[in-house]
């Protein structure tokens, strides 16, 4: 067993649980902002076109969120099936699982791609996208699905190094990308130097050319071996067993999470409904808050590494203890940055558009949602819980009760039956967010989550 795999697994086994959590998850902190700055760059940009710009990647990122997690289910099952082999000492099981993911992810991709990029007109249509803005979104979203395959390459290769419990290399990763997409978006967008000015369209160009190389070298560092793991040539052809067994841990967590990605294009289409402002209000805020959950997803995804390595080790009472601690780090995180959040609430918005009415309801929108972020993230981390022990049937459960049970319903009861407008869709939100924290809690205690899937 190499020096590196060593390192990582005596940490996670036997390590401080807080330490080890902090160190496996401020990487995932790091690499979960530079996503969301993705998007909060191509708003900042867009945002000097006019509000009507900013709801291109408003009313794209539910969408393609929703296409995407049609594949995530089999890069969570690789999270648990490399973490546990790597827990069990079983390397080479390890190597030939992350081979068998990234083929299904890759796979599944393409046809995610041009599956969108077809229907895009129709899906546009059914979430309500206003008429003197749909072609801005349409060319937004089409090419966006374009580089679907790209991202899909640099998330297989992030679930499956979060197997094997590094969660830094992905983290550069990203940055690469990130700092790429900075220098394109400006030029692309107003036509700077040679580049033609292409406005909305010159984002998207932008974000799918720099997923596009760092995707390309993400493939190179999992076929040379330089990250621990290796795909191997020999394991490229799918095999029924291991196919079976990503389905089988995949397709919970897939279904899981396409419903509620559906539930939140659902939750567009309300806001839609509403008005423009709205739309620029949710999409700001939306990425804002998404920037908060980057510490908690951070902590919930080394909560999952170490969950899965030490139920792969037999250590139940340490995985939970590593449970307990993480809900513990996050509910402190999120209650602070909420109350910072909700002081800077004005200056905040006041950064991405000028916009007087956008701004008001994105205050409004601080005003009565900020303060249901701590409760959301105990909601994570138990479904961080599920995912690294396999268990992702619960997971889905969880998801389809949060979305389906409560968000979409007291959305459209507060906001159109009662009409309360947006407000009642921000008041929906923190409450499925507050009630969905206790249902998960209730899940994890019943102790379903120790069963291990190798």
């Amino acid at each position: 067993m190499n020096e590196k795999l060593t390192k990582y697994q005596d940490q996670i086994l036997n390590g401080n649980i807080a330490k080890t959590l902090l160190m496996l998850g401020w990487p995932l902190m790091i690499g979960g902002l530079l996503h969301t700055l993705y998007n909060l760059i191509d708003m900042f940009w867009l945002g000097k076109l006019g509000k009507e710009a900013i709801a291109a990647p408003a009313n794209t990122w539910p969408i393609v969120w929703l296409m995407i997690s049609l594949g995530m289910g089999a890069g969570i099952a690789g999270i648990a099936l490399v973490s546990q082999y790597i827990g069990a000492q079983k390397k080479e099981m390890a190597n030939k699982a992350a081979t068998q993911v990234f083929v299904f992810m890759f796979t599944i991709a393409i046809v995610i791609g041009i599956a969108g990029f077809f229907f895009s007109p129709y899906i546009l249509r059914f979430v309500s996208v206003p008429p003197e803005i749909f072609d801005l979104v349409l060319s937004y979203i089409q090419i966006i699905f374009l580089g679907i395959p790209f991202m899909f390459m640099t998330l297989a290769f992030d679930f499956i190094l979060r197997g094997f419990g590094d969660t830094r290399t992905a983290v550069k990763i990203t940055g690469t990308s990130l700092v790429l997409n900075m220098i394109l978006d400006p030029l692309m967008i107003f036509g700077i130097g040679f580049f033609p000015r292409m406005e909305v369209a010159g984002a998207a160009w932008a974000t799918v050319i720099s997923r596009a190389f760092v995707g390309l070298i993400a493939v190179y560092l999992l076929f040379s071996g330089r990250v621990g793991i290796k795909l191997e040539k020999k394991y490229l052809m799918p095999e029924k067993e291991f196919i079976k067994k990503i389905l089988s841990i995949g397709m919970p967590a897939s279904i899981g999470q396409s419903t509620v990605a559906f539930g939140f294009v659902i939750l567009m289409k309300f806001v839609n409904k509403i008005g423009i402002a709205t739309i620029g209000a949710y999409g700001i805020g939306n990425r804002i808050v998404s920037i908060i959950f980057t510490v908690t997803g951070g902590i919930a995804g080394a909560n999952t590494t170490m969950i899965g390595q030490n139920l792969g080790a037999q250590q139940e009472k340490r995985a939970e203890k590593c449970v307990w601690t993480s809900i513990g780090i996050v509910f402190s995180i999120l209650m602070a940055t909420s109350i910072a959040l909700y002081l800077t609430r004005a200056w905040t918005f006041k950064i991405f558009v000028d916009d007087p009415e956008v701004i008001a309801e994105g205050m409004n929108f601080i005003r009565i949602f900020v303060f249901s972020l701590p409760f959301f993230s105990v909601f994570q981390t138990v479904g961080s819980t599920f995912q690294g022990s396999g268990q992702t049937k619960y997971q889905m459960v969880l998801g389809m009760i949060r979305l389906w049970g409560m968000r979409i319903p007291f959305c459209y009861l507060l906001a159109f039956t009662l009409d309360k407008g947006a407000s009642g869709i921000w008041l929906g939100m923190a409450l499925s967010n507050i009630f969905g924290s206790l249902v998960a809690l209730a899940f994890f205690m019943t102790g379903r989550w120790k069963k291990t899937v190798i």
